[in-house]
C-alpha cells in the first residue's frame, strides 16, 4: 500500500524494469520525436530509469537513421519527374526541381570554452545555435539533413561543407530561401 512500515504514508514509486524490448525502444523514440516530450517524463511511463531511457534514445536513434537510410534511399531522376506536383511544374516549365533546401538554427548551451562558444554564436538568432541543412523533394519527401554545425556558419558554407552537393543530378535546379537557385547546365527532361 502507501504506507510504509512507520504508519507514515509516502507514495510508492512504480516498479521499473531493466531493460526495453527493441519494439517499446523504438515506440519510445518514435513517441518523442512526435511529441516532444522529454526523457524525464517519457522514462516513468516506460518503466525504465532515466539514465536507461537517456541510452536507449541515444542508441536507437542513431539504430533508425542508419536503418530508414537504407529502406528509404535517395529518389532518382524519374521518381522525382513521376511525384512531381502540378504546381512546380506550372512554375518551372522548362527546368526540373530536384530539392528544396533550408538552414535551421536550433538554441544549445553556451560552451564556457570561449573559442566554442564563438564558433556557435548566431549573429543572426542572437544566441548560441547549432545549425543544420534540410532538403526535401517538390513531392515533400524529406531526403536530406546534414550534420550539425556551429550557429556561426553562414549559408553557403554549411551547404558546401555538407555533402549535399554530391546528391545533385547534373542540370537539375535546387531551390532555397530568398530566390537562391543552385544548378547545373540545363537540359530537357527524358522522355516518358
Amino acid at each position: 500500500g502507501d504506507e510504509s512500515d512507520d504508519g507514515s504514508s509516502e507514495p510508492t514509486l512504480l516498479p521499473t524494469r531493466r531493460k526495453l524490448s527493441p519494439a517499446d525502444a523504438v515506440f519510445m523514440v518514435l513517441m518523442r520525436l512526435k511529441t516532444g516530450l522529454d526523457l524525464i517524463d517519457l522514462h516513468a511511463l516506460f518503466g525504465v530509469g532515466y539514465s536507461t531511457a537517456c541510452s536507449y534514445f541515444v542508441m536507437y536513434v542513431s539504430f533508425l537513421r542508419e536503418w530508414l537510410e537504407v529502406e528509404f534511399p535517395p529518389p532518382t531522376e524519374a521518381q522525382i519527374l513521376v511525384a512531381m506536383p502540378a504546381s512546380f511544374k506550372a512554375a518551372f516549365p522548362d527546368r526540373n526541381v530536384q530539392l528544396i533546401i533550408d538552414a535551421h538554427e536550433q538554441q544549445c548551451e553556451e560552451p564556457s570554452n570561449l573559442v566554442c562558444r564563438r564558433s556557435v554564436w548566431s549573429d543572426y538568432k542572437h544566441r548560441t545555435t547549432n545549425k543544420f541543412l534540410g532538403a526535401c523533394t517538390p513531392a515533400g519527401a524529406c531526403v536530406f539533413v546534414s550534420d550539425n554545425y556551429g550557429g556561426k556558419t553562414d549559408d553557403k558554407t554549411l551547404t558546401l561543407a555538407s555533402g549535399l552537393m554530391e546528391l545533385l543530378f547534373p542540370g537539375w535546379v535546387t531551390l532555397a530561401d530568398k530566390g537562391f537557385m543552385m544548378h547545373a547546365e540545363v537540359r530537357p527532361p527524358p522522355p516518358p
